[in-house]
């Protein structure tokens, strides 16, 4: 870097140098050796390690830097018998004592080392007897190597959690771990639970308990719990349950277990000791080669060489069981029956039909597939979300998103697709598209995956959705803005391997943090890249950034607040550190003050608004939906006040946080306010509004009839309109009450 002064100030540095060069403290090196114990050290673990320093020199050693062997070690503290010591998670400093030439010295320094085994790395012993300047390193045997048994920190993954066997007072819950774990339930009337299960301290990754003294007709939460055999704990999230006002009617027939475990309800009664070993010959006669409307009535017959005791069918391929409807020949060597399935929305549905006989063996009809294709396939709103981060759009239903970063969108859907393919078209540019699959969750019924984009740009993301029986429908899900990441330069050029540390200002404590990056999928710090680039996409709240490089200053931004999950864009330049070099030395001249640098919230627009807002100025499109109680509500007797219909799902973490809001406007009798839950039944969403707590009237909209009739792609979508049923605005997001009441107002 060249530096130019006036001609005064240049002579003052000349002569500042030249009396630091002839000083006695400004020197050449001082000879040193070391050494470190212990050598190797366990993995995730703490260790005290005793470096051994001697001076080699004829000068006194009256400063010290230990620098950590690599980043797999963090150092905590350091001591050394008449010296001050400093810490930071890098470096050991020993400082304010002498050592002589021909002494030792021995500096204690405590570190603790990651949970992995890493070859054996250096630690670097510096002296000098001016403080940061004419550093040497001593030589000697300084190596440590992390070895042995890395310790299992990772708790079990828990998934596939159902509930089964729900009655008055009692259900069962089933769920897996991707390791060998105990098994406990805590439930009770809300998220803090309050009772739980007896543990069950038996490893296993297939685990099943029953909670019993439950109430009738009341809301619960539960959570699952287990340890591993390292007492790693793991909690799943927050589930609930509905208990039934009357338990389902009871049959009493008899049972064979299977040698799986599973009891198998029959008819007729089964022998004690079987008398024979060959399985009954069962078959479907219904012809299933065509889809339809609503499940046949199907038929077939079973065969065994002794008698047969029971029938059963099943619609998922052997996962449950229900007993066929009808049967005639039971107790005989033939038999025939029949069953219709019940409550089968749109999809592919595997049929098998199995028989038992008096000996308790059992046989099976081939599979058959149905298909149910009541509505052509159509997917709902979306949600895109990183972690636990949801990116909500703006007004415009415009989601913003960065170049290289993975998203998840999540949609539901109906008419029974077999296949989403999400297509991201570049606005202005038909050529540029890129797909990605979507897969269903069977747990959730859910179709997600994960997008990403390569270019900045706007983009158009289009669902093409395929069903069973070949109807292919496409729909605009959302509107995406893909931003050019943040950069760091040094006015000209992009700075590469930059150290970026977003901290975060803690509301409840009110002090500044290194943000927890990691749990929104993020790193944090970050290094740029070659262009100088690092990404950022943060949630609400007040931040500030610290930028570290080599050869340059530090730069600390000023404090900056972001409204809502929104991404880091500045460009940040930073400047050079002076450095004036003398011969063979080289004095850094450190900074009085960092740099500052101001970092202001993205102001982002979009120009092309969604399908919803060609609906504004129009009379809204007419609808007949029920209420969760049955009750028809036709969209005629709304006009005469004004209404905010707000489409929500339960599966929304933004349509849950919207529900209060809402539920406070429903009791003023001069608005409207008509929440409508797409995709969903009332049975779940009545469980739902007990288990929150809420008094709330929903229309429910299983078959997503009003999905393309008002154009939503984004979840909670809110359509205002005036007192004859006029759209008059169009908003997506959770809003406040207020923010309601006062679209309602200018909508009158």
């Amino acid at each position: 870097m060249v530096v130019r002064y006036g001609l005064g100030i240049l002579f003052s540095m000349v002569l500042t140098l030249v009396i630091l060069s002839s000083s006695p403290e400004v020197h050449g090196a001082i000879g040193c050796s070391a050494t470190v114990t212990p050598h190797t050290v366990s993995p995730n673990s703490s260790t005290n390690f005793q470096i051994q320093i001697n001076n080699t020199d004829s000068d006194s050693i009256t400063w010290v830097r230990i620098t950590r062997p690599s980043g797999n070690f963090v150092i905590t503290s350091n001591g050394s018998s008449g010296w001050a010591s400093s810490t930071t998670e890098e470096y050991a400093y020993q400082s304010d004592g002498v050592l002589d030439p021909g002494q030792s010295m021995v500096v204690d320094v405590t570190a603790t080392a990651v949970n992995a085994q890493v070859p054996s790395a250096d630690w670097i012993v510096e002296t000098t007897n001016t403080p940061g300047l004419n550093l040497v390193s001593c030589n000697g045997d300084l190596g440590t190597s992390i070895s042995g048994q890395v310790a299992d920190t990772t708790p079990p993954n828990i998934y596939n959690i159902s509930v089964s066997n729900l009655r008055t007072s009692s259900v069962t819950i089933s769920w897996l771990t991707s390791e060998p774990a105990t098994s406990k339930i805590n439930y009770g009337y809300d998220d803090q639970y309050g009772s739980s299960t007896n543990e069950d301290l038996t490893l296993k990754t297939n685990h099943s308990m029953q909670i019993t003294g439950l109430s009738q007709g009341e809301a619960y939460h539960y959570q699952v719990v287990g340890q591993d055999s390292n007492a790693n704990q793991a909690l799943s999230g927050d589930n609930t349950f509905l208990t039934p006002l009357v338990d389902p009617v009871s049959q009493t027939p008899e049972d064979v277990i299977t040698p799986t475990g599973d009891i198998i309800k029959t008819k007729i009664p089964i022998k004690a000791i079987p008398t024979e070993k060959i399985p009954p010959e069962v078959s479907i006669s219904t012809n299933l080669d065509k889809p339809f409307k609503e499940a046949p009535i199907l038929t077939g017959n079973a065969r065994d060489n002794e008698a047969l005791a029971g029938m059963h069918y099943s619609t998922d391929g052997g996962k449950n069981w229900l007993q066929v409807d009808k049967d005639q020949g039971l107790g005989t060597v033939q038999a025939t029956f029949s069953f219709k399935p019940l409550n089968l929305d749109d999809g592919n549905y595997q049929i098998i039909v199995r028989a038992i006989d008096t000996s308790g063996n059992i046989g099976l009809s081939g599979q058959k597939t149905l298909v149910i294709d009541r509505l052509p396939p159509q997917v709902g709103g979306s949600v895109i979300s990183s972690g636990p981060q949801i990116f909500q759009p703006n007004n415009d239903g415009v989601i913003y998103s960065l170049v290289g970063v993975d998203q998840k969108v999540t949609v539901s859907a109906v008419g029974g697709p077999t296949s989403i393919l999400v297509t991201a078209k570049k606005n202005g540019n038909s050529s540029t598209l890129k797909t990605f699959n979507l897969t269903k969750s069977p747990d959730t019924g859910l179709w997600s995956g994960i997008i990403s984009f390569q270019e900045q740009g706007d983009y158009t993301l289009v669902a093409d959705s395929l069903d069973g029986a070949g109807n292919k429908t496409s729909k605009v899900i959302g509107l995406a803005q893909a931003l050019a990441p943040a950069r760091v330069t040094n006015n000209k050029n992009s700075l590469k391997d930059a150290k970026v540390t977003l901290y975060y200002l803690e509301p409840t404590t009110n002090v500044w943090t290194v943000w927890d990056g990691a749990s929104y999928g993020q790193l944090n710090p970050q290094t740029t890249n070659e262009k100088g680039q690092f990404n950022l996409f943060v949630p609400e709240g007040k931040y500030y950034l610290k930028v570290d490089a080599e050869h340059y200053r530090t730069l600390i931004s000023d404090v900056f607040e972001i409204k809502g999950s929104m991404p880091i864009l500045s460009s940040l330049k930073m400047k050079e550190a002076i450095n004036i070099n003398i011969g063979k030395f080289s004095i850094h001249i450190p900074p009085f003050s960092n740099d500052r640098a101001q970092i202001d919230p993205p102001k982002l627009s979009y120009a092309l608004p969604p399908t919803a807002k060609k609906l504004i100025n129009k009379q809204a499109p007419d609808f007949e939906l029920k209420d969760t109680n049955g009750k028809l509500v036709n969209s005629s007797e709304l006009t005469g006040r004004p209404t905010v219909i707000t489409f929500i799902s339960s599966w929304s973490p933004p349509s849950r946080e919207q529900l209060y809001a809402l539920s406070q406007l429903q009791k003023n009798k001069d608005i409207n306010v008509i929440p409508v839950v797409i995709h969903e039944n009332s049975g779940k969403i009545n469980a739902i509004v007990k288990i929150s707590g809420i008094q709330l009237e929903i229309l429910t909209d299983p078959d997503g009839t009003m999905v393309d009739k008002f154009g939503i792609q984004t979840l909670p979508a809110h359509y205002v309109l005036d007192r004859r049923g006029v759209v008059k605005s169009v908003t997506v997001g959770v809003l406040s009450e207020e923010k309601i009441n006062d679209a309602l107002s200018g909508g009158q």
